[in-house]
């Protein structure tokens, strides 16, 4: 049987710009100054760069590049990208809830 390693940190982008989810959260009032959001698999970072630059209170974690940043709760929670990255279903869903027992308010 082979093993086939999956390299998800290469999937992490370099963004100038906010990602589609979180630039969707803030066109529709979801993230704005004054909300908490908490960037579960935040890639490199940008995302939470950009949001703290216009006032919000951002944080997050990644298993590659942020691994010793502290999980906590958030009104919102950012799965986006993330989910779609990890082969193994089982793997998947406890993602998924661990992000979810960190959401106050918005997955």
């Amino acid at each position: 049987m082979t093993i086939t390693t999956v390299n998800r940190h290469r999937t992490a982008m370099v963004r100038h710009a906010l990602s589609q989810p979180m630039s969707l959260a803030v066109r529709h009032g979801i993230v704005h100054p004054g909300v908490t959001v908490f960037d579960y698999g935040c890639g490199q970072g940008d995302d939470l760069r950009a949001l703290t630059a216009a006032g919000v209170g951002a944080s997050g974690w990644d298993p590659h590049f942020s691994p010793d940043m502290l999980r906590h709760e958030a009104e919102v929670v950012n799965l986006g990208f993330v989910l779609n990255v990890i082969e193994d279903p089982d793997e998947r869903v406890i993602a998924l809830k661990a992000a979810w027992a960190l959401t106050t308010r918005v997955l």
